[in-house]
């Protein structure tokens, strides 16, 4: 390849110009190696690049206009459909390397400021170069580094940082230092590196534990270790502490000298000691192993990378299921050698395919796919550091980032007693998707791994986002593999593989075995298949099932398509002793082949035939489809609407039986009451089970406010649909930022939906005193950026608390903004933070990336009036409180010393003019890629333009100076804490009761009878009547005037016993309940029901016993109570 002072020039009048300006070849020559590898590395793994793709990697958020990123895009396609690397390489040579002439060509819409842009590619934006360079200097100077290796070290801090690019928490410091140190080492190790304790690690943290933990003197390095248990910072150790270091490093019994006086050991006393002691030495190092792989920690010598590497890989302890990767021997020892010998050109990972065994064992694997979930099969008798080395997973990662890899990544796992299983079981799948069939195909996978692994790598295999989507059988027995916590261990025995089904849930959420179920279901036969599934048969001329004879009826119920709806209701109703009893009697003495009651008896008996199996209930489906057509389809269904519509049916199938029959209710019992009068209509009107035992009677009063009258009105009820309070009720979490500069105070309240702006400052103005026209709102997202293009809009007094709640994963954010002065303006601020990104395509559009800390700010300047001078010490007053001009002098953690501020400028930040997206300039056109103009270069006196700047922190006062643990400083109002807890606290069953029956005033005018005329009415229900049993439906789903129709997911608190719904009436207990998951259009149902005295849970076929504090009653949606004997 060339370098980066070789450009192309080519004469636009040459004979051999074509289409394309120049070859591959000769674009691959001109770039420099960095060059090269830094676009094969963007372009990963791709064969091609389509237009999204191409926009979304390079544009991101720049102000391009999209017909121009459809522009560039097509140039670089070169009259073809996709972008191809080649493409790209020649595509990018020529913006950044050839002469005008040649870019003109390639790009004759624009004009040659844009191409000014690319000209100096490898040499722009040297502000932010400098700044960097001012950093490394300083932290060269505190730390054990050299300025480049403190470069690469940012670098690396920046790939891996999790907050606002800045900062690394302990889940991302985990997964990173996945290394040879044990958990609890992990642990303390985060707590040293965290000197300032707020759980969170920044660049200056990192890189000066870094230095401390493994480039200092032995001295400096062993008070690094122990401040890992030093947890007060008052370098003194206690007697329970010191023996936990003995025992955390392992420490011999010889070496246990240390004398403790009064309790306590001195920080001196104890580096003394440690000072020399095998076991400490030992740690240092694997500190120092673990930096190397982990970390990126530069090595000062190609002997110690060596040694390092070798010591690493040395320590890593091999246990159950630990992952370890297999590389060619031949491969790592000429890698070793490369390093020896200063080799920098260490070819990718390679040589694997000598491991790989070609000739495979079975004939049908040459026809089906081999999926390589954790690489292919290893050859026989190979030998450990003969033919090939292991690595753990954070040494291949490491050196896969380093060198590259051409070969098949080849996973093991550990076995039982630490062994690397190099051939573990050979999996034969098959995925089963409906009647779609797909080829069987073959996998290796680790004997010792729980199945709920293989179960995961299948879900992402097949881009599958549900886990409960899938099932694992194995075959030919048909054994469902439902306890994901077991291993193939237990089903290898004498296998020389193992069949597998995977099975994928339908759309509707059926299985599809169960579907098929369904649909050959007849009414001659009885199927039971291999699933352990029995579907309904007709039971004509069969003796039926006594009721002395039943099991405890445990079933799972097959989905038929959307039918979770179905099966979570008839699960309740099966524990409905009082009526399943009822049903199996009635079918032995009488049986309507045409009627529901039937069916559902037949269904029973099946329920009730055999212990714990699964059931196809698809005669009940196909009467339920004949006589409720509303749920014949396969579409999300109401199970409340069904319950009542099975209900009913059955209820008027047995009442017109009973009355041809000339089977009569006893009323003799009943008074001359309205209410007793009401009810012996009903039960000579429909005369059933369901009416006796299910119906109860409420009593509807309507009082007139004019004069009183009271008219009532019995009617029978088969549930209580009772109202939850508060239905409408969001919480709403606003932080308001003052603007005398004192500590933000986040406040809540519990508001409906529909109340306005207005109200909202009003709220706001009771708790703070800030008057209303002073308070405007703005959205701070997740990124720490003002959402400002819908700021006007965000202020509309029409605003509702809906539309603010609606904002996901943001903070609302209302700023007081009193006016200084008639003429004055505000201008909104973000700190911002912006670093070169190591993959770029080209620097000017694509290689910063602009990152945002802190609370927003807003100053006010008056336009042409206010001096920029004097607006930039404004800004700096305010942010003082965040940035410690002598460096922060309580650190003191044995590292090394932070320096002062050595800066070269009058102010440690930059502020730059910004358009809403607080990344590019306010002024400049898009074609500069301008970042923002400093205020200073703009004028000596601000302009009425200004309405955004960005606070651009120089890189050594924000890591050095600058309080990140401040400056998301925020007091919170006690009604955060309040309104949060109030707003999550579970809803007594009883109250929604009582809500549903307290006095209410009708919104329109009745007609009184006795006034005759319309009035006022107050309307109130009593519940007059108790059944026997008592079916409750919460109203989850409502309608709200702001909002339409919404799902309420508040909890409900639902008494198992006890519950009463008459003062000195029945208690009632709980045997069932449903529970409904997921949103207003769609969702699940699943069943508690009470067996025996244990409880159940019932997803559709699947079942399993729970406890009772396991009984999700806060989702509850109906609940089945009986009357307690």
């Amino acid at each position: 390849m060339g370098n980066k002072d070789s450009y192309l020039i080519r004469s636009t009048d040459s004979k051999n110009d074509s289409d394309i300006p120049i070859k591959y070849e000769e674009a691959v020559e001109i770039l420099t190696d960095v060059e090269f590898h830094r676009l094969e590395a963007i372009w990963s793994h791709r064969k091609q690049m389509n237009e999204f793709d191409f926009c979304r990697e390079l544009f991101k958020n720049t102000k391009i206009p999209r017909n121009f990123q459809s522009l560039i895009y097509h140039k670089f396609c070169f009259d073809e459909d996709v972008i191809t690397f080649e493409s790209l390489v020649i595509s990018i040579v020529i913006l950044t390397k050839g002469d005008l002439a040649m870019k003109k060509k390639f790009l004759p819409e624009v004009n040659e400021r844009f191409f000014n842009i690319f000209s100096n590619d490898s040499t722009m934006m040297d502000r932010e170069i400098t700044l960097n360079h001012n950093l490394y200097e300083v932290l060269s100077g505190v730390t054990h580094f050299t300025e480049d290796e403190i470069g690469q070290l940012n670098n690396f801090f920046y790939d891996i940082c999790t907050i606002q690019k800045s900062k690394i928490n302990f889940d991302k410091f985990k997964m990173i230092c996945n290394g040879s140190l044990t958990p609890s080492q992990v642990k303390l190790l985060f707590k040293a590196y965290d000197s300032n304790e707020d759980n969170h690690i920044d660049f200056k943290e990192f890189l000066c534990a870094l230095s401390a933990s493994c480039r200092g003197p032995p001295v400096e390095r062993i008070k690094f270790v122990l401040q890992m248990w030093d947890r007060d910072k008052d370098n003194n150790f206690s007697e329970e502490t010191i023996y936990n270091i003995y025992n955390e490093l392992d420490i011999e019994e010889k070496d246990r000298t240390l004398k403790i006086e009064n309790s306590k050991v001195s920080l001196y006393d104890v580096v003394c000691w440690a000072n020399g002691v095998k076991k400490v030495e030992e740690f240092l190092e694997l500190l120092k192993q673990n930096s190397y792989v982990c970390f990126g920690l530069p090595l000062q010598t190609k002997e110690e990378e060596f040694m390092t590497l070798e010591g690493y890989r040395n320590s890593v302890k091999r246990t159950k299921n630990t992952e370890f990767y297999v590389i060619s021997h031949k491969w790592w020892n000429k890698m070793i050698v490369g390093i020896s010998k200063n080799n920098h050109e260490i070819e990718p990972i390679v040589g694997g395919e000598c491991l790989v065994e070609t000739n495979f064992p079975y004939d049908w694997m040459y026809s089906y796919e081999g999926r390589q979930m954790i690489g292919p099969i290893l050859k026989q008798n190979i030998v450990e550091n003969v033919d090939y080395v292991l690595v753990d997973k954070a040494l291949f990662l490491f050196l896969r980032k380093k060198y590259g890899i051409y070969d098949n990544e080849i996973r093991r796992y550990c076995d039982c007693n630490g062994i690397v299983d190099l051939y573990p079981p050979l999996l034969l799948m098959h995925c089963h998707r409906g009647y779609e069939k797909k080829p069987w195909f073959w996998s290796l996978y680790p004997k010792t791994l729980p199945i709920k692994v293989l179960k995961n790598d299948a879900q992402e295999g097949f881009e599958i986002d549900d886990s409960n989507a899938i099932r694992l059988w194995l075959m030919p027995e048909m054994i469902l593999l439902d306890n994901e916590d077991i291993t193939l261990e237990k089903f290898i025995d004498d296998r020389k593989y193992l069949k597998i089904l995977l099975e994928i849930r339908n759309r509707d959420m059926s299985w599809p075995e169960e579907m098929i179920e369904f649909f050959n279901t007849t009414n001659d036969s009885s199927i039971s298949n291999k699933d352990g599934y029995t579907s309904s048969q007709s039971l004509a001329n069969k003796n039926l099932l006594s009721i002395e004879k039943k099991t405890l009826g445990i079933v799972g119920l097959a989905n038929l398509g959307n039918s979770c709806y179905m099966n979570s209701v008839l699960q309740c109703l099966i524990r409905t002793d009082i009526i399943t009893d009822y049903i199996i009697k009635r079918l032995d003495e009488d049986v309507e082949d045409n009627s529901l009651v039937t069916a559902f008896g037949r269904f029973l008996c099946e329920v009730f035939a055999k212990e714990n199996h699964k059931f196809t209930p698809g005669e009940l489906k196909n009467m339920i489809t004949n006589k409720c057509p509303m749920f014949a389809d396969q579409n999300q269904q109401d199970a409340n609407e069904f319950l009542s519509c099975f209900l009913n049916t059955i209820s008027e199938e047995l009442a017109t039986s009973n009355n041809e029959k000339g089977i009569l209710p006893e009323t003799t019992y009943l008074s001359n009451t309205p209410a007793d009068l009401e009810w012996k209509k009903q039960l000579k009107r429909e005369f059933s089970i369901i009416t006796l035992q299910i119906c109860g009677q409420l009593k509807s009063s309507l009082t007139c406010q004019s004069c009183f009258n009271v008219s009532e009105t019995f009617e029978p009820f088969t549930f209580l649909q009772l109202p939850i309070p508060d239905n409408d009720l969001l919480l709403l979490t606003i932080i308001v930022i003052p603007q005398n500069g004192k500590v933000p105070i986040r406040m809540s309240w519990s508001l409906p939906g529909h109340m306005k702006l207005p109200y909202i400052k009003s709220l706001i103005k009771n708790k703070t005193g800030i008057v209303e026209t002073s308070i405007f709102f703005t959205i701070l997202d997740s990124n720490f950026k003002l959402k400002q293009n819908i700021f006007e809009k965000l202020n509309n007094e029409n605003v509702e608390v809906k539309s603010l709640c609606s904002l996901k994963e943001c903070n609302i954010i209302a700023f007081e903004i009193v006016p200084e002065s008639t003429d004055s303006c505000p201008v909104f601020a973000l700190n911002r933070n912006d670093h070169f990104n190591d993959l770029y395509i080209i620097k000017a559009i694509d290689g910063i990336t602009s990152y945002f800390f802190g609370m927003p700010l807003v100053f006010q300047y008056r336009p042409s009036i206010t001096r920029v001078s004097d607006f930039y010490r404004d800004v700096y007053n305010k942010l003082s409180q965040y940035y410690l001009k002598d460096g922060n002098k309580n650190s003191t953690h044995n590292r090394a010393v932070d320096a002062s501020e050595n800066l070269k400028g009058r102010y440690p930040f930059e502020i730059v003019a910004v358009d809403n997206s607080f990344e590019w300039c306010a002024f400049c056109d898009w074609t500069k890629f301008c970042r923002g103009c400093n205020l200073e270069e703009l004028g000596e006196f601000l302009s009425i333009n200004v309405r955004n700047i960005a606070i651009h922190w120089k890189p050594s006062s924000l890591y050095l100076n600058y309080q990140s643990v401040m400056d998301l400083m925020c007091i919170d109002d006690d009604s955060v804490k309040r309104e949060k807890e109030e707003y999550k606290k579970p809803v007594s069953l009883t109250t929604c009761l009582n809500d549903f029956v307290k006095p209410e005033i009708l919104d329109d005018n009745l007609m009184c009878s006795f006034c005759d005329k319309k009035t006022k009415m107050e309307k109130k229900f009593q519940i007059q009547r108790e059944p026997n049993i008592l079916i409750v439906n919460l109203k989850r789903f409502v309608y709200i005037p702001s909002s339409g129709w919404v799902k309420s997911r508040k909890a409900i608190e639902v008494p198992f016993n006890n519950f009463t719904i008459l003062s000195n009436g029945y208690n009632y207990e709980c045997y069932a309940i449903v529970n409904h998951y997921g949103a207003i259009g769609g969702g699940h149902y699943t069943a508690y029901t009470k067996v025996s005295n244990k409880w159940y849970l019932f997803d559709d076929s699947s079942y399993n016993a729970v406890n009772i504090e396991d009984v999700d009653v806060k989702n509850a949606y109906m609940i089945f109570y009986k009357k307690q004997e």
